[in-house]
């Protein structure tokens, strides 16, 4: 989980790079860099959420499996 996170982090980072180049120059390269990383990022940002709800309910689980 950790080490999703830190992934997360450094897509962030690679996306306002991308963003900043973006901006600069108006290339088609970039445009596909810019729409794998956003598609990157929303792929990162799901597998976060679903692995959260998963730990969520294992730790219910548990907790009612010791009552």
């Amino acid at each position: 989980m950790a080490n999703a996170i830190k992934l997360f982090i450094v897509w962030a980072l690679v996306l306002c790079i991308v963003l900043v180049a973006y901006s600069i120059t108006d290339t088609a390269i970039v445009s596909l860099m810019l729409k794998l990383t956003i598609a990157f990022f929303a792929a990162i940002s799901l597998y976060l959420i679903v692995s959260s709800i998963k730990t969520i309910k294992e730790k219910r689980k548990e907790l009612r499996d010791n009552k």
